[in-house]
């Protein structure tokens, strides 16, 4: 109650953790458990009846380089561009939650309220009030949530406990929960009204790259589609240039900049 717990299964083989996406490699089948719930794991055998939840699919991947987050760079342009191809049916379901008649909050924690921030400001270059708030805050906006609020918050693990925390209480509230997040069956993406899968990929590297480049790929979408705006273009350019960084030419750079940085006490941005 209160914390994620996932069973996995592999063979005669039973795990269980809080963390899904460490388990995934290791079993075959993984059933989520919901709060309340009860397994009773015995030596030899395990009783499944009390989990309400069918299993689901396991991912297993393999880092191409000797970093993690190197490798998680490294994937971005090809999942942008399997985005770019990809259709927005998800985002015309959420317009009527949407609207300017909407009390909406863009919430989450670290990188992910980073991208709320981004997507506050987007909002309002179509004319849409949407406030940002830093989930660990959200108790001061309380007092505003009612039936008419629509919360979207995004969150990659989708367990940050304060977004959970917020988003139960405003839940409670009446609020419409939408969530954005990168492992699907976490908390948060059951918690949700609408879930949205982020689709990235595992992110095991503490500094976000590719999920926090796609929260933010998530609000320029969703904004060109609830503006009917065309944005293939500037998408298309932009693709260019990330694939122009991470050519050999655009790594000896980072290379070069990387030993100027590292000797620095500060850097300003």
């Amino acid at each position: 109650s209160g914390s994620p717990l996932f069973l996995g299964k592999k063979g005669g083989d039973i795990f269980v953790s809080s963390d899904l996406p460490t388990l995934a490699p290791l079993v075959d089948f993984i059933y989520p458990l919901h709060e309340d719930e009860l397994i009773d794991v015995s030596l030899g055998g395990i009783a499944l009846k009390w989990i309400s939840s069918p299993h689901i699919q396991t991912e297993k991947r393999k880092f191409t380089t000797r970093y993690h987050m190197e490798s998680e760079m490294y994937e971005t342009v090809d999942l942008l561009k399997s985005i770019i191809d990809s259709k927005t049916k998800e985002f015309k379901e959420l317009q009527k939650y949407l609207s300017p008649k909407h009390n909406i909050i863009l919430t989450g924690c670290g990188s992910s309220y980073h991208a709320c921030l981004f997507g506050q400001h987007l909002f309002g270059q179509i004319g849409i009030n949407a406030r940002a708030v830093i989930a660990s805050e959200g108790d001061c906006v309380l007092p505003i949530i009612g039936s008419g609020t629509t919360i979207l918050v995004l969150s990659q693990s989708g367990e940050t406990i304060d977004s959970l925390d917020f988003v139960i209480k405003a839940k409670a509230k009446g609020a419409y929960i939408v969530s954005l997040t990168n492992v699907r069956h976490s908390s948060l993406d059951r918690l949700a009204d609408i879930a949205l899968d982020l689709g990235v990929g595992i992110e095991v590297a503490v500094a976000s790259t590719k999920a926090f480049i796609f929260m933010q790929m998530f609000f320029v979408r969703l904004i060109a589609t609830l503006g009917k705006i065309d944005l293939s273009g500037d998408l298309n350019m932009y693709l260019k240039s990330l694939t122009d960084l991470y050519k050999e030419s655009g790594k000896k750079r980072a290379k070069v900049l990387a030993k100027k940085f590292v000797k620095s006490q500060s850097l300003f941005i």
